[in-house]
């Protein structure tokens, strides 16, 4: 694919749907500073093991797919945008977004940055997703996790601080459970002797054990998705099933930003 797409110097530019604002633009500069880029160029859109249409990028250099997205939403909040985005990674590609708002078009910055994408994409950077200004301002990097998702964050986020408490292993849920849920076991399982009961003060202090040990649990669940590198898929970690006292009992992991 690589070598048609290099190979395509000087073809026809806009066949395949209409091209949009500041296509042609790009595209002329890109030719203009030695490059070969290919507008409205088809790939195929992907569903398990199935081909199901094609998108057309506007721009293709190289394996680079380069969008001029013209709209007031951001493409990175663009639910099409991103499912689009997901299946162009997918097939290998790199993908630059070039975002113009209302009466912006591409400045000589957005060819300097476009050059930049390119060289880095050749060079297996991390970041494989890009959205830039019409000025050429970076305004977000991203990649496909291990998960088929795009991962997206701002470049100047600030690093994540770990705890350096923080143990690999989940917090220990208390040995004991409050007396009403173990009467509400017994209704449930139809009989058998009630438990001895407690004082009020002694049942009181099991359930602040567990509502500790709850608060402790959200925090080790927190900084272990914190530490979790983009390559690396967790495994799922229950709660203790002994007392279901606060909501879910299972955690569900994602890589967001």
């Amino acid at each position: 694919m690589e070598d048609e797409l290099r190979g395509y110097v000087g073809g026809p530019l806009g066949q395949g749907k209409r091209r949009g604002r500041g296509e042609d633009w790009l595209a002329a500069q890109l030719v203009r500073r030695g490059h070969s880029p290919v507008q409205q160029y088809p790939v195929w859109k992907h569903t398990a093991d199935q081909n199901y249409g094609r998108y057309f990028l506007d721009v293709a250099m190289g394996r680079v797919a380069i969008e001029l997205y013209a709209y007031w939403q951001a493409p990175w909040e663009s639910e099409y945008v991103i499912g689009r985005t997901t299946d162009i990674l997918r097939d290998g590609w790199s993908v630059l977004y070039v975002w113009l708002r209302q009466n912006q078009n591409p400045q000589e910055a957005v060819v300097n940055e476009t050059i930049k994408f390119a060289i880095d994409a050749e060079a297996r950077s991390k970041h494989t997703f890009r959205t830039i200004g019409h000025d050429g301002t970076l305004l977000r990097v991203g990649w496909l996790d291990n998960y088929d998702q795009v991962t997206s964050c701002r470049p100047d986020a600030e690093p994540k601080q770990l705890d350096p408490d923080w143990s690999p292993e989940p917090p220990a849920p208390p040995s004991e459970v409050p007396d009403d849920e173990q009467h509400y076991r017994m209704r449930a399982r139809g009989g058998g002797e009630p438990p001895k009961s407690r004082s009020l003060e002694e049942n009181n202090e099991i359930r602040r054990q567990w509502h500790e040990y709850h608060e402790a649990f959200d925090h080790w669940e927190s900084e272990r998705e914190r530490r979790r590198q983009t390559w690396e898929i967790l495994p799922k970690v229950d709660r203790s099933s002994a007392y279901r006292g606060r909501g879910t009992t299972s955690t569900r992991f994602s890589s967001g930003f």
